[in-house]
């Protein structure tokens, strides 16, 4: 009976102790937001002497600012220490700021990355990454590294949205590809299926690097011979019916040249669309009959023609259409029939022809569904 009050009574004066460390380090905050330093500094002293990594955070700002304490970078860096050794990010970011030089900063960041490996996302990644960029101080510079720790930072998207700094990055990353333009590293990108980087690029050359008023247009880039500018600018002749003509040109240019986009474009540029009549609908339909199927570059439309069978009738596109083909699902991209809850009303015996335009399905495919609204009709290729 001793031993549990015992354990009960050394409970009550843990928590206690706890109570009162939090109501201290309350009542610090709150002074500091008044700007009582003297009286903040007196408070949190005790707290950060007793190993609180929140009160050694805010003593070591103190010293560092000289705020009601006499101002000591000495004891700043002692109790930020302190508190970072815990896994106090903002005392590392502290220290790591305070840091003398290129190499001090560092050591500090790879220890506590190391030691902390969620930091690397933090303040702690960005500076580690700083330091590889530059390679500065007695740090030998790797720029790969420094890639591979800044795309997996929580600030790289932040970071990427800012001109300079993702101007950096990239040409870092083109340096390591072995490409002497970003044009270059984009095509290498293209060619290596590296999606998500591309794309990222993509969006970064044509909206920020050709608009930033010191570089060539995609026109000018074109001209000069950049190969991917060539591709690019067929591209965007072909799809937005400009000149198709300069568009072919264009294309065979830049795969003449040896570019990866270039090339695809200029499949895409001299592709024939293959057209199947034979498309039968399973079961028969006494009402629908398709008139063809045709796959292009990029698309499949197929062609209906349905004569309405009853006195009162209409026919829609469910708003939830998809194209099913061998386990995978296409979306709908255009249809020339309303689409619900829109509907186009039919006289007694009248025939109308539309449609249906989706994602390209494969050419080699013999079959496929046609779900709209969770009703699906089956179709036969007959070739």
């Amino acid at each position: 009976m001793n031993k549990i009050k015992l354990f009960f009574s050394a409970t009550a004066l843990l928590l206690s102790a706890t109570c009162a460390q939090g109501q201290s380090l309350e009542r610090a905050k709150f002074l500091l937001e008044q700007g009582s330093y003297l009286d903040a500094a007196k408070q949190l002293r005790p707290l950060a002497d007793g190993g609180n990594a929140e009160a050694q955070y805010m003593a070591a700002t103190l010293f560092f600012e000289g705020k009601g304490v006499n101002e000591s970078p000495q004891q700043g860096r002692k109790y930020a220490t302190l508190a970072a050794e815990q896994g106090h990010e903002q005392a590392v970011e502290l220290l790591l700021k305070k840091a003398p030089d290129n190499m001090q900063l560092f050591k500090m960041a790879s220890h506590y990355c190391e030691k902390f490996p969620d930091m690397k996302k933090g303040f702690a990644g960005l500076a580690l990454s700083k330091c590889l960029f530059e390679g500065e101080d007695g740090v030998d510079k790797d720029l790969k590294k420094a890639l591979e720790i800044i795309e997996q930072n929580n600030s790289y998207d932040e970071l990427m949205k800012d001109y300079s700094q993702a101007t950096h990055i990239w040409n870092a990353a083109a340096e390591v590809a072995g490409k002497s333009s970003l044009e270059d590293y984009a095509d290498y990108l293209y060619g290596a299926e590296d999606w998500k980087r591309y794309y990222k690029l993509k969006s970064f050359i044509m909206n920020q690097l050709y608009d930033d008023g010191q570089h060539s247009t995609l026109a000018d880039r074109a001209a000069e011979g950049n190969a991917w500018a060539m591709a690019e600018l067929a591209n965007r002749l072909w799809d937005r019916g400009l000149d198709k003509a300069a568009a072919k040109d264009w294309a065979t240019k830049s795969k003449e040249a040896g570019s990866a986009y270039g090339h695809e474009v200029y499949r895409k540029v001299t592709y024939v669309p293959v057209r199947k009549n034979n498309v039968a609908i399973v079961p028969a339909s006494p009402a629908s009959k398709v008139l063809y199927i045709e796959q292009g570059w990029d698309y499949t439309a197929i062609k209906i023609r349905y004569q309405q069978r009853g006195y009162i009738e209409w026919v829609a596109t469910g708003k939830a259409c998809l194209l099913e083909c061998d386990g995978k699902y296409y979306r709908l991209r255009h249809t020339t029939l309303p689409q619900l809850p829109n509907r186009k009303t039919l006289s007694k015996d009248e025939v109308v022809e539309y449609v249906m335009t989706f994602d390209r399905i494969p050419g080699s495919a013999k079959s496929f569904t046609i779900w709209e609204d969770h009703h699906g009709t089956n179709y036969q290729i007959n070739d």
